[in-house]
């Protein structure tokens, strides 16, 4: 297999999300909210839903974005964090989204990316790696999602810097940077199981909504590892 046989290669996201993985996400909400909560939260959930899909952010128009699959995307998470608050109170909702929040973020990483056995089906694996990874990246730009850098690209280390992301923008205007820099925790879980059968290590030594400079993705080969 070759690379851009991969699934969704060069996207920024799944054009054909599988219901089976929303309804997972859906229970995983449901069950952190508590069941005395939620008859409230569904409730609400309709009305919330039409408010933040209404919802016009000075972020996206600066960086011309208009993929509404992306903005709807964007909302939708930033709706239900929201809505966890108001239903839990606010020291109880971000509690409750720190548990469900990584996990969603890493089972849609699951949905878009190939698996380990995927990558290591293509006749050079770490080549597969780095190109899937870096089409991506190139797929965000090109909707306006992320400006990057490829700060280093060897045999033994892949590394992009994310100097802009749209998704933490527009969370840090809508009021909540806190959903991204939760989230993003989802990411690192799933970088760390991706790369290692390849023989490659992840790591994240700063990212934007942390108060870095930029996101970084941070790829290396473990020492020994052929």
């Amino acid at each position: 297999m070759e690379v851009h046989e991969l699934k969704n290669f060069g996207c920024v996201f799944n054009p054909k999300p599988s219901g089976m993985m929303e309804m997972k996400v859906g229970t995983m909400v449901l069950g952190e909210i508590g069941p005395t909560n939620v008859p409230k939260f569904l409730a609400k959930s309709p009305f919330n839903s039409r408010r933040w899909k209404r919802k016009k952010f000075a972020a996206a128009k600066e960086r011309g974005i208009t993929d509404r699959q992306y903005l709807d995307g964007i909302r939708e998470v930033i709706g239900n964090y929201v809505l966890t608050i108001d239903v839990l109170g606010k020291e109880k909702g971000i509690d409750a989204y720190t548990r469900w929040g990584p996990k969603t973020a890493e089972m849609m990483m699951e949905e878009h990316y190939p698996s380990s056995d995927d990558l290591l089906s293509c006749s050079n694996p770490t080549k597969a790696l780095k190109e899937y990874i870096l089409e991506f990246f190139v797929a965000g730009n090109r909707i306006g999602g992320v400006r990057y850098d490829v700060v280093a690209d060897t045999d033994d280390e892949f590394r992009i810097a994310v100097t802009d992301c749209a998704f933490y923008a527009i969370t840090l205007e809508a009021g909540h940077p806190e959903i991204y820099s939760i989230g993003c925790q989802g990411h690192d879980v799933f970088f760390s199981k991706l790369v290692e059968p390849l023989g490659w290590e992840w790591s994240r030594e700063g990212a934007l909504c942390r108060g870095h400079h930029f996101c970084d993705y941070h790829f290396r080969r473990i020492q020994g590892a052929e």
